[in-house]
């Protein structure tokens, strides 16, 4: 009851450029490891888990619909921001994909969730109805400016009903659309950890430059000012 949100207030990401060879889930679980560094490495994955339960995530829900932080106000400075990592899964378009080249040499608008209560939130920030200043914008920018979508499912029930519905997800995006709609199966905790993604349950929003640079994020509904702060912090880029 005493939460107070407020912005995150440092540069959230890694400090290395990602590449399509970076594969943080590999590295996470330990992968090129003897074997029993390789259970060291499931050990510590294991325990930063059970120390952000399901339940966890769920009670949070009961607070703000889940926002846990506000989006900055400013971009963060170039030389301060940190980067975007690779993320490696399957695009829409019926391809492996990972997100590094798609999202190198353009601006872009990373919405990440799981499941349709995240996405939801993610529209209130990127909705066409919700935010039609933001695809003036896009629109502005031309071929220098995407929205890139990242849906990701932890487990494997989930990630099969994804696909039971991936034709209704073709059927109202462009075959671009769809090479820039990446599905995962989870994200590493690693990921997790460096790009501030405290709850699974929210849907989350990154503005990255061109370098892939996190310049702005938010997480779970908009509120008074997150979308003007996204729309102008766009337009600068």
């Amino acid at each position: 009851k005493d939460f107070k949100i407020q912005p995150i207030g440092a540069p959230i990401g890694f400090h290395q450029q990602p590449s399509s060879k970076d594969d943080w889930a590999a590295t996470e679980s330990g992968a090129g490891k003897s074997y029993f560094q390789r259970n060291e490495a499931n050990r510590k994955l294991l325990l930063k888990k059970f120390d952000k339960t399901y339940i966890r995530d769920f009670r949070n829900m009961d607070v703000n619909r889940g926002k846990f932080y506000l989006a900055n106000t400013k971009l963060y400075k170039r030389d301060m921001a940190l980067y975007m990592p690779n993320l490696r899964g399957r695009t829409l378009a019926r391809g492996d994909g990972n997100t590094a080249p798609v999202l190198k040499g353009k601006v872009s608008v990373v919405v990440l969730f799981s499941r349709s209560w995240a996405e939801q939130q993610t529209k209130s920030f990127v909705g066409k109805k919700e935010n039609p200043e933001l695809w003036e914008a896009l629109a502005e920018a031309g071929e220098g400016a995407q929205v890139v979508e990242v849906n990701h499912e932890e487990f494997r029930l989930s990630s099969l009903m994804v696909r039971l519905f991936e034709w209704n997800l073709r059927r109202v995006r462009s075959v671009e659309e769809q090479e820039r709609y990446f599905i995962l199966r989870g994200i590493p905790q690693v990921v997790k950890d460096n790009v501030a993604l405290m709850n699974d349950k929210v849907g989350y929003v990154f503005l990255l430059d061109r370098d892939c640079r996190i310049r702005w994020s938010a997480c779970g509904d908009a509120w008074d000012g997150e979308k003007e702060s996204l729309v102008k912090g766009l337009q600068k880029l």
